[in-house]
């Protein structure tokens, strides 16, 4: 049985989504034109079902700092979305809005999971 933690590191989120998983993908910072870029702040959580049926939540961190990963401009999420392998991303663009990236066979990856 694998033990579920409330932080997950980058390289675990690439296995799981490769396996069915999902991202919640949050905005903390609504978005707003900054010169020539659109910036924000986003994190992200994985998604898992627990064997009790729950959905449970843990944030994605940075290996080496263990950091929470964040985004902070729409280039770098997109960015950040081709590295994951999700080809139609749910890109949230106010404050406290969620999005959730799957990994799909088909065109789309996103959810009604919100």
């Amino acid at each position: 049985m694998e033990m579920i933690s409330p932080v997950t590191v980058l390289a675990k989120v690439k296995k799981d989504l490769g396996e069915g998983g999902r991202l919640e993908v949050e905005c903390e910072e609504t978005v707003h034109k900054d010169g020539s870029q659109m910036r924000g702040r986003w994190i992200f959580f994985l998604l898992s079902e627990g064997e009790d049926g729950e959905t449970y939540r843990s944030q994605v961190v940075v290996w080496k700092t263990v950091e929470p990963k964040a985004i902070v401009t729409v280039n770098g999420l997109a960015a950040f979305a081709k590295e994951l392998r999700i080809t139609v991303p749910d890109f949230p663009l106010n404050a406290g809005e969620k999005g959730v990236w799957r990994i799909d066979e088909g065109c789309s990856s996103r959810s009604s999971d919100r």
